[in-house]
């Protein structure tokens, strides 16, 4: 029911959801059958993927109902079947005849009506969600061994096109307890918020000691992490536990769009994330493991997610993330796929994703970005490096690999705080240890978009990586330590205090903050190659990266996905001030206009900062023109964008521009035409030089004998 005394206001908050979930509900007079092959997870000594009762129909979206039957090849076996996501057994419902399956969606909600899962509001939604039916089914034979577990997902009514557009469909199975119970269900407050209410009203004074506190940082937590106290200003609920012994067996069943085959497979689940966690709607760690009967899962679940290395798409993935948005959650979800996108060039880690929709055990869950995530197996699949060999370090701590790893990354943060890195021998070891260009692009990117939450200000979600010991069959196996981002939500005007405006180049640079982003980067700029590379990073991140006009053309492509399916996940998830009392429609593209909007005023502005931050002289336009080729091609600096077209920059007169030509096949470069600008060093391929004002670049190409 709707909360509030204003009738008019009720009766308009129902038209309008009334007309949002009427679209969503739309009944489709075609056929919406899905080709399901599950060639995805390679099962490593589980029961056979044959050996399992078989439906008569795959799982999918259908126009009307239809009789579903079960068989088993041996027809002294008996099935049984559930229906709410759990594994079944010989005491669950027996199997005798087919049985019609009809549109759920106008059905009660069940697991929607949970309540006691964010400390802050027990919001449930105020309308039917959508809902599909599952059905699992296991064959008992005599003798009693049990077949494998069959499952199956079926949307009878629903318009897929009109309620969720071209984003892929994922039905997460598994059984309630799992996630609700008050014991051990990881989604829910349950006993660990009962303890720490008692412990806050225990032991929060002023005047106790209460040892170490619970780190609500962003890390989901090393295997066998246990909370030893609690944060008496976080709250804490059985979703802040991490661990493995935390994680929960399900069933993952993805539907594309197009009809292509989709996978299903067997594999554990966690609660992600920081404060977010807190969140009604929680983001999950999705992870394949031997116990469960796979090892990785081999499908393009994230189209034209090309390998760091350069050597095709990612065919494997150990894990992966369906991200709730973090700080974006309650707006329009894209800040952080987008931010990501924008840089995926860069030479630190970057997590390609795309939207999705979830349902749980047939229950709309909203929409999530599936995201890649970061461990040694992702460094494995991008690299070729053996994920046994590689260490990560997340917000201080070993993330991946062993405590006896982490001397390796105190070797190097007391190097570069605790030496004079104007001193050129010392800057060269430090480059042995540290990617630079990796190292510089990465705090560029945290300064321009002006992340709070960051390795810079409250030293967080920040993460690392290297090999353990070095591997020369790898580009990237020399033992430097490299950046891997994520979670860049709280920025680009999400929040008043990261307004376009906002200045975090002092504070960021600022070798005496306790952050280690600040230590590394203040000790860093006292060398005058770094300082020059880090100045041209922090104008080819405004001039290149988020060039106005390229997030203008970017913008409009994540506008179509969640600007269609964040109102209806508002609907399912709150906060009930927008989901109940605004248009949610509405509201989340505004949410994106703001994005689009706070980047085209930053492109404007952050040039003045960059000029201030480091008290150089006004910019001066740099233009690069084209060869007359069809296929010449160029880049700048170190930036693996290459364009084409004419291309405008603002840079500053004491920081060298490299230009680097690519001619078309069958041509070379001649010479280069420079006006206004003192050439530093050439080449046939670059020239590298101090721009003056209204600097021009021109490549001139000639045709090979």
């Amino acid at each position: 029911m709707f909360k509030t005394d204003n009738y008019k206001n009720m009766i308009a908050v129902m038209c309008v959801l009334c007309i949002l979930i009427t679209g969503l509900l739309a009944y489709f007079n075609g056929d919406f059958s899905f080709v399901h092959a599950g060639r995805a997870a390679q099962a490593q000594g589980s029961v056979s993927r044959n050996d399992r009762p078989v439906f008569n129909v795959k799982s999918g979206f259908y126009a009307g109902p239809f009789e579903l039957t079960v068989s088993y090849p041996d027809p002294e076996a008996k099935i049984y079947c559930t229906f709410d996501g759990s594994i079944p057994t010989a005491d669950s419902e027996p199997y005798t005849e087919g049985f019609i399956l009809e549109n759920r969606s106008g059905y009660s909600n069940y697991l929607s009506a949970v309540t006691g899962v964010n400390p802050y509001e027990d919001y449930v939604p105020g309308v039917s969600v959508i809902k599909a039916t599952v059905v699992r089914a296991i064959a008992v034979l005599p003798g009693g061994r049990t077949s494998g577990v069959a499952s199956g997902t079926y949307f009878i009514g629903i318009d897929r096109t009109a309620a969720f557009g071209t984003a892929p469909v994922l039905s997460l199975y598994t059984d309630y307890d799992n996630l609700f119970s008050y014991d051990d269900g990881i989604y829910v407050l349950g006993r660990t918020y009962d303890e720490w209410l008692s412990w806050r009203a225990k032991y929060s004074a002023p005047d106790v000691n209460t040892g170490s506190e619970y780190d609500p940082a962003g890390s989901d937590g090393a295997a066998g992490e246990e909370v030893t106290a609690f944060n008496p200003d976080e709250p804490s609920g059985n979703y802040s536990n991490r661990g493995t012994e935390w994680e929960r067996p399900a069933t993952i069943e993805y539907m594309p769009y197009d009809g292509s085959e989709g996978f299903i497979t067997d594999l554990g689940m966690r609660i992600m994330g920081g404060g977010s966690r807190n969140n009604t709607q929680k983001s999950f760690r999705l992870k394949c493991r031997k116990k469960y009967g796979s090892r990785y899962i081999e499908y393009d679940m994230i189209p034209g997610n090309l390998r760091r290395d350069g050597t095709g798409e990612v065919e494997r993935y150990n894990s992966f993330v369906l991200r709730n948005g973090g700080n974006d959650c309650d707006y329009g979800k894209i800040r952080d796929p987008f931010i990501q996108k924008m840089v995926s060039s860069h030479d630190f880690e970057t997590q390609d994703s795309e939207p999705v929709v979830l349902f749980i055990d047939g229950e709309y869950w909203g929409c999530y970005a599936l995201c890649e995530d970061y461990s040694g197996h992702y460094i494995e699949y991008n690299y070729g490096i053996d994920e046994n060999n590689v260490i990560t370090v997340k917000n201080g701590r070993i993330d991946e690999g062993m405590e006896e790893d982490m001397p390796m990354f105190n070797e190097m943060m007391d190097f570069i705080t605790g030496n004079d890195m104007s001193d050129p021998v010392n800057y060269a070891r430090a480059s042995e240890m540290l990617d630079m260009e990796s190292f510089a692009g990465y705090c560029a990117l945290n300064i321009y978009i002006c992340n709070r939450d960051s390795i810079f200000l409250n030293d967080n979600n920040w993460e690392m990586w290297r090999v353990r010991r070095i591997d020369k069959q790898h580009a990237f196996g020399d033992g430097k330590w490299r950046m891997m981002c994520f979670d860049t939500d709280y920025s680009s005007g999400i929040y008043e205090d990261v307004g376009s405006d906002a200045d975090i180049m002092r504070e960021a640079c600022d070798i005496n903050g306790s952050s280690t982003g600040c230590r590394l980067l203040g000790s860093l700029l006292r060398n005058e190659g770094f300082m020059s590379l880090f100045i041209t990073e922090l104008c080819d991140m405004r001039n290149i990266d988020f060039e106005v006009n390229r997030v203008r053309n970017t913008i409009p492509g994540f506008r179509a996905s969640y600007g269609l399916l964040v109102p209806y996940s508002m609907v399912r998830f709150g906060p009930e001030a927008i989901a109940r009392f605004t248009d949610p429609i509405e509201y989340v593209n505004q949410s994106i206009d703001k994005v689009e909007e706070w980047f085209a005023a930053r492109y404007d502005i952050f040039p003045e900062q960059i000029m201030n931050g480091f008290g150089l002289s006004e910019p001066v336009n740099v233009t690069v023109l084209p060869g007359d080729g069809p296929t010449d091609t160029f880049k700048i600096d170190n930036s693996n964008i290459i364009m084409s077209g004419e291309y405008h920059g603002l840079y500053f007169q004491d920081v060298p521009v490299t230009v680097t030509a690519f001619p078309g096949e069958g041509r070379t470069v001649d010479h280069w035409n420079i006006s206004n600008g003192t050439i530093v060093d050439e080449s046939k391929a670059s020239v590298t030089l101090l721009p003056g004002n209204d600097c021009v670049i021109e490549p001139v190409y000639r045709s090979l004998p």
